[in-house]
């Protein structure tokens, strides 16, 4: 029961012997004896609402698949109709709160300023000019000003990136998308508190722009658990890494055979000793990277970068796991492929776990494909460089489409066997996003179970140099 409500997924237990762990459940059904059992989750989009039990004690036949289907269609129906009551029950208490409250204000031409004001939230929003026209009281204590004040300053003043909030073509720092509005999101610092700020586009039935809303919580505490966690890994990483290197270091020599010959077997245990040292010391360095996953984010110092040879380097990397699966690895790059505005070490980061995981989860002889592209001239924004998309294809167990949304965590793991043979902390996708999104791009995510997995990100095009007309007309 805890396994299904934890996964949201449909469990069976087909077993016709009586089975004494069942007896509790059993008698919920009104039965002394045991048999066949389906437990299904009655899940909605957001929680478990509750637990349908279905057992076969009489005639002990196993459940069908037909059974199975039928079972989790009942369960959707009853799920949609108990969060369908749920929300209309919550509609109509707010209908009720409200209407009690403007009743009591009713001759109070600011009543809806006072609702917002007792949003546990701070909230501001701008006209389409950026500047300030609504602040409630909880958005002026965290923001350490009066109420007052605030009206008639510049959005941009607190959070820089707001005036390319839902404008087009604008460049995207980290931000989501939320009921298909783009959010952007900032953490700030006033004084001792840590904000998380949410920004979104004000927009008319027709979508124009009219300004921006901006959600307000303090986070303070949260980020300063995540501070101390990040510590603590830090500290442990620091800890690992200079007896994983002397490790290293202590096979290196002796498969130069500096302290006398070795035979065959026992080159290939030192070599496969070195490679483990070698990935444990890339753990650790993700641990120390992911530590970094603070209110600041990852720094990142962008140049011109080649995408063939960081991708070639990443590959090279991996050779020795490459070659023990017996992989293909294929590139499909073109020809006239312009380098990425990218930080060279990051970018090879950003391959390298991509790569990594893709040979983890492709099982021996299976096939990879990279692959980079870029739009056509002609459909870039005015002015813009453009962006290069890289996605890395396998053939690996793939990744179920209720697990894809959390794939990118830190430490996820999924339940699958085969994955859990792969190995691995489960950091590489998590510093891949971060990564990216510090570069002012995102990262995608394309699977099916027993077909494979595409993982996709874009990068920004590198500006290409002015031409130098003196030099031109000289020539």
């Amino acid at each position: 029961v805890e396994q299904a409500l934890a996964r949201r997924q449909q469990s069976i237990n087909n077993s016709v012997e009586d089975n004494p762990a069942f007896q509790d459940l059993f008698k919920l059904l009104g039965s002394a004896e045991t048999g066949p059992l389906i437990v299904q989750p009655l899940a909605s989009n957001e929680s478990v609402l509750g637990l349908l039990l279905l057992g076969n004690a009489r005639s002990k036949r196993p459940f069908s698949q037909g059974d199975s289907n039928l079972c989790k269609a009942l369960a959707l129906q009853v799920a949609t109709a108990m969060e369908n009551a749920r929300l209309y029950q919550a509609l109509r208490e707010q209908k009720q709160q409200l209407e009690a409250a403007l009743a009591v204000q009713e001759s109070a031409s600011t009543h809806g300023h006072l609702i917002l004001d007792s949003a546990p939230v701070g909230l501001l929003a701008s006209d389409e000019n950026n500047q300030i026209t609504f602040a409630n009281e909880q958005a002026a204590q965290m923001l350490g000003q009066h109420r007052q004040a605030l009206i008639g300053q510049s959005l941009d003043a607190f959070f820089p990136d707001a005036i390319k909030v839902g404008k087009a073509n604008a460049v995207r720092p980290a931000w989501y998308e939320h009921s298909g509005q783009v959010v952007l999101e900032r953490i700030v610092t006033v004084g001792p508190r840590l904000v998380r700020a949410s920004l979104a586009a004000i927009r008319t039935p027709e979508g124009a722009r009219k300004g921006v809303a901006v959600v307000l919580r303090e986070v303070t505490d949260e980020m300063s658990s995540e501070m101390a966690k990040g510590d603590f890994i830090q500290t442990v990483a620091h800890e690992l890494a200079p007896h994983l290197e002397a490790m290293k270091g202590y096979a290196e020599l002796l498969l130069e055979e500096a302290v006398g010959p070795l035979n065959p077997t026992q080159r290939k245990f030192l070599e496969k000793a070195r490679y483990d040292a070698l990935r444990m010391g890339e753990m650790v360095s993700d641990l120390e990277d992911v530590s970094e996953l603070g209110p600041a984010g990852i720094e990142v110092q962008a140049e011109p970068v080649d995408v063939a040879q960081a991708l070639a380097s990443s590959a090279m990397g991996l050779a020795h796991l490459i070659e023990e699966k017996k992989l293909t690895v294929d590139f499909d790059l073109p020809t006239d492929l312009g380098p990425v505005l990218a930080d060279p070490a990051r970018l090879r980061q950003i391959m390298t776990n991509l790569l990594d995981n893709a040979c983890r989860y492709t099982p021996e002889n299976g096939h990879i494909q990279v692959k980079a592209s870029m739009p056509p001239a002609g459909d870039r924004a005015k002015g813009s460089p453009g962006h290069v998309v890289i996605s890395v294809q396998d053939d690996g167990v793939g990744i179920p489409e209720e697990e894809q949304e959390r794939i990118f965590e830190p430490f996820y793991r999924t339940d699958n066997p085969l994955s859990l043979e792969a190995g691995g902390a489960g950091l590489g996708l998590t510093l891949a996003k971060a990564l990216v999104e510090a570069h002012g791009g995102r990262i995608w995510v394309k699977s099916e179970p027993g077909v494979g997995s595409i993982f996709s990100f874009e990068l920004p095009l590198a500006p290409q140099p002015e031409p130098d007309k003196e030099a031109e007309g000289a020539l």
